[in-house]
């Protein structure tokens, strides 16, 4: 007979696990499979001995459940996180130095929702969920790797090259401060200046946003700040952003060919096909850059912003002050 407390005692077992006990399957690891097992613990273990901020996001994607392994081939990726596997592969390519950032970076997006990707929100709601989730992976990524700046140079060394205006901001502010939740606001603000960084992912989101034209729910959910900050720009329970940064100029501006593309995305909705002139799209929320630099800001403002007053006074009375 099982008990609740022989039950809570005895250890998780997945699912391949159970399968293969019951003799479904022929247990047939290769060589290469073993070896992709134990150089992905060993970048466990070289991780949880020198920063227990990373240390704290791995755990806590193992605990879900959250499988990790090395694949070969994944060409600029350096890591990807499934929600539909759960499961992070780690580029084989890469050394094991980059990937301990790159571990934390995936591990943060396993614990994020399944929330970004999806045709009933507006291209201007969508691209604001993503550059969040995107933003908030390294701004916590960049404040492990900050813990590993002497124990791991290279892992240091790699991430400046790569993202310097990040980590240059979360060092500002952690000098200034000690405060490492106001770090990650910082380092999360300064991955939108990347442009060109910021602009790969922006790209692949319209072209998912492309395929919404013969859906007729497609472009209808606008997600208001306070729900993105929410769910994605949290620390220990606290939103280390201010929910006015999401939809405001650094946060939300787009090049003009983008806006034109999520223009004439939008526009050839089925809805929008018996109309003609000039059809009111999610495309005119945006900041647009022009070619000299200069932002014209939105032609139509779908989130009002609230004033710092009205921000703090709802913190507080959330907190029972």
């Amino acid at each position: 007979m099982t008990t609740a407390n022989d039950t809570e005692n005895k250890p998780k077992v997945s699912f391949l696990e159970k399968m293969f006990s019951q003799g479904a399957f022929e247990q047939t690891d290769t060589a290469e499979e073993k070896a992709s097992a134990e150089r992905v613990q060993k970048i466990m273990n070289r991780l949880s001995k020198v920063s227990p901020i990373g240390k704290k996001i791995v755990d806590k994607a193992l605990e879900k459940g959250v499988e990790v392994y090395m694949r070969s081939g994944m060409g600029n990726s350096l890591g990807t996180f499934s929600h539909g596997t759960n499961s992070i592969a780690l580029s084989e390519e890469a050394s094991d130095a980059v990937l301990l950032g790159i571990l934390v970076h995936e591990s943060r997006h396993a614990d994020q929702p399944s929330f970004g990707y999806d045709l009933e929100m507006t291209t201007h709601s969508s691209m604001a969920v993503i550059r969040a989730a995107e933003a908030d992976a390294m701004a916590h990524e960049c404040a492990a790797i900050h813990q590993m700046k002497r124990a791991e140079p290279e892992t240091y060394y790699e991430f400046l090259k790569a993202h310097p205006g990040v980590m240059d901001a979360y060092e500002k502010e952690f000098v200034e401060s000690k405060d490492v939740t106001k770090s990650v606001g910082e380092a999360f603000k300064a991955w939108y200046d990347h442009t060109s960084y910021v602009s790969k992912y922006d790209e692949k989101t319209i072209d998912f946003m492309n395929m919404g034209h013969m859906y007729g729910g497609a472009y209808k959910k606008h997600i208001p700040a306070e729900v993105i900050v929410d769910k994605f720009c949290k620390r220990d329970g606290k939103a280390y952003v201010e929910p006015e940064f999401i939809y405001s100029e650094r946060g939300s501006t787009i090049s003009e060919e983008q806006a034109q593309a999520v223009y004439k995305a939008e526009k050839k909705h089925v809805r929008n096909m018996l109309k003609f002139g000039k059809i009111q799209t999610s495309a005119d929320n945006f900041f647009v850059r022009s070619a000299d630099g200069t932002v014209a800001p939105p032609k139509q403002q779908t989130d009002t912003p609230k004033t710092a007053a009205a921000v703090l006074k709802k913190a507080a009375q959330q907190k029972g002050r």
